[in-house]
């Protein structure tokens, strides 16, 4: 089952600010900001591989990973398998981001196992082709994400909010079941309306939480 609210999925990325202990107090403010998880956009969490099973062990935010490699059990050094990611307590992953990408194949493989461990897969594109293309492989969602925004302060909500609603339909020609995330320049709790009022079944983000100044104030605005 789907989550009913918007999501807003923070990818922690490698940023010092987002490890270990740090990735902990990340989520512990958001369960202390919404204790009754009452508030209009549900919280994802998607910390570093090594850190998943520290998440989880001390708080209830649903964790994705960052990243899950299409193998299974063997000799396959080095890789982080998708059944050993669900055992530390992952509830999905993140594929395919612009950080790391991947070949449609492998992207449809990854999909195709998340779906065996029953695990939401968020599955990120940087074009709206690629995004159409990607549906194909019914991932639980697919993120739109124009590389050229990624990390800085103008999101697609800012610079002309009119073409989510375009996005969107364009890909649910494709796959009319599939939600739709808009990501790259994400700051504010203004963009995150923004696309939800447009459409957007919500929001993926990083540098916005993980590297702003007050980390609690921006958890704050985003979940109060």
């Amino acid at each position: 089952m789907l989550f009913q609210k918007p999501i807003i999925a923070i990818n922690l990325k490698t940023y010092q600010q987002g490890l270990g202990e740090n990735a902990v107090t990340i989520a512990k403010a958001i369960e202390e900001i919404n204790p009754n998880n009452n508030a209009k956009y549900t919280a994802i969490l998607c910390p570093q591989a090594i850190d998943i099973r520290l998440v989880c062990s001390q708080t209830k935010i649903p964790v994705f990973a960052q990243h899950g490699d299409a193998y299974d059990f063997g000799r396959n050094t080095g890789c982080v398998l998708i059944k050993s990611l669900k055992q530390a307590g992952i509830k999905g992953l993140i594929i395919n981001h612009n950080e790391h990408k991947l070949l449609l194949s492998t992207i449809e493989k990854t999909i195709k196992l998340a779906r065996e461990e029953k695990l939401y897969s968020i599955c990120c594109a940087d074009t709206v082709d690629q995004a159409k293309a990607i549906s194909c492989f019914n991932p639980d969602y697919v993120a739109v994400e124009p590389p050229e925004l990624i990390g800085t302060d103008i999101s697609i909500a800012k610079k002309d909010p009119k073409i989510i609603k375009e996005i969107i339909k364009k890909i649910n020609f494709i796959n009319p079941v599939v939600r739709v995330l808009i990501g790259a320049g994400i700051k504010t709790r203004k963009d995150i309306d923004v696309c939800i009022e447009f459409g957007a079944n919500g929001v993926l983000l990083a540098s916005g939480v993980v590297c702003s100044k007050k980390i609690s104030d921006v958890l704050f605005d985003f979940f109060a």
